[in-house]
């Protein structure tokens, strides 16, 4: 056939023959299409990663990972995910998801080689033009070593029993509150989810700042930032599934507008740590613990470490407390013969108002 074509050819006009001509479009796009190609099948089977089960989508892009956590859902689809699968799912193209006790010994072990993941990128505030690291976001592990060993000792009990008192405080005016609200007569509904927050936020200020928040004193969200902080969590949730595009997205929106993420958190730890240097005081809380160290090591725990320990107590804990109480208190609400139990033991046990932690860790029920 291809004979019979070239013999006819031979014999028509010029301008007759056919013109083939390679589209340099056309060039481009196949030449996408193959490395797009390429990068899945070695993202899909990289490593080995695809012994693992898991959604194949989850296997080949992020973007799988971040879809489920903008719409909530991360908890029970990993939930369904290790009831269908098992101990171990994958959940992302380098990422693997374990429910197993053994697993947390081979993750969380020492020189384990598992370093954290690029979300805690995102989680370090910026000052003075660069990251601000801490012992809770750092992913250089000789850093968080050397930190810890630095700062380690005012975080034992012995350490931090002298900051007990500021507890008793918000304990005090939170029941004053409480008591407030229900009086005598038939209680008022009580949005205990956002007293306990409230709770959880001044009782961080009084032991970080030796300063209550107002929080409990208004009962309300002061200066909202009970909100700004739940929308940049959630923004850290969510982003942090694709942190590439997160930083490059960052950088362009900084460059073309000269806008940067704000962390109304670290602003407000960052004031109070800087007032604190222009204003010494003698009191007993975390914030003069940092300052005093520093002062006797300043080449390991530089200003910039006290910073990021006062906002890091602040940001990491406030949450973890609240959600703590909160599932107490429901919990509680829900079991009358839990409460009786726990009431009977607290009433035969002739407490201080409030109760001090030694006076509490011989009751084994509390």
């Amino acid at each position: 056939m291809a004979s019979t074509i070239e013999s006819i050819e031979q014999y028509l006009p010029s301008q007759y023959l056919p013109v083939y001509r390679r589209s340099p479009i056309g060039d481009t796009v196949t030449t996408l299409l193959i490395l797009l190609f390429v990068y899945l099948v070695r993202t899909r089977y990289y490593h080995g990663l695809n012994k693992i089960p898991g959604p194949f989508l989850a296997s080949i892009t992020s973007l799988w990972k971040w879809h489920i956590v903008y719409q909530e859902k991360m908890p029970f689809k990993n939930t369904e995910l290790h009831e269908k699968h098992g101990p171990l799912v994958r959940i992302g193209p380098n990422h693997i998801s374990a429910s197993s006790v053994e697993s947390i010994q081979v993750v969380h072990r020492a020189r384990s080689g598992f370093t954290k993941s690029g979300i805690y990128g995102i989680l370090q505030p910026q000052f003075e033009g660069t990251d601000l690291h801490n012992v809770f976001s750092t992913q250089d592990a000789e850093y968080h070593a050397a930190l810890k060993r630095t700062m380690g000792t005012l975080y034992t009990t012995t350490a931090v029993s002298g900051l007990e008192f500021h507890l008793d405080d918000c304990t005090k005016l939170f029941l004053a509150k409480m008591n407030g609200i229900i009086g005598p007569k038939e209680s008022e509904k009580v949005d205990i989810a956002a007293w306990l927050q409230y709770y959880a936020f001044d009782s961080l200020g009084a032991v970080n700042f030796s300063q209550m928040l107002g929080f409990l004193e208004s009962g309300t969200d002061v200066d909202g930032i009970c909100h700004l902080d739940h929308e940049q969590m959630m923004y850290f949730a969510v982003w942090g599934q694709i942190t590439p595009i997160e930083r490059a997205w960052a950088k362009t929106k900084a460059v073309f507008t000269g806008a940067r993420k704000e962390n109304p958190l670290f602003n407000f730890a960052l004031k109070l740590v800087l007032d604190r240097q222009n204003n010494p005081t003698d009191t007993t809380d975390m914030l003069n613990l940092f300052l005093d160290l520093h002062k006797s090591v300043p080449e390991k725990f530089t200003i910039r470490d006290v910073i990021a320990a006062a906002y890091i107590n602040v940001v990491t804990a406030h949450d973890v407390v609240a959600i703590t109480l909160r599932a107490v208190v429901y919990y509680l609400a829900k079991d009358l013969s839990a409460q009786k139990k726990l009431y009977d033991e607290i009433a035969g046990a002739n407490l201080s108002m409030p109760a001090k932690y030694t006076e509490i860790t011989s009751l084994r029920y509390v």
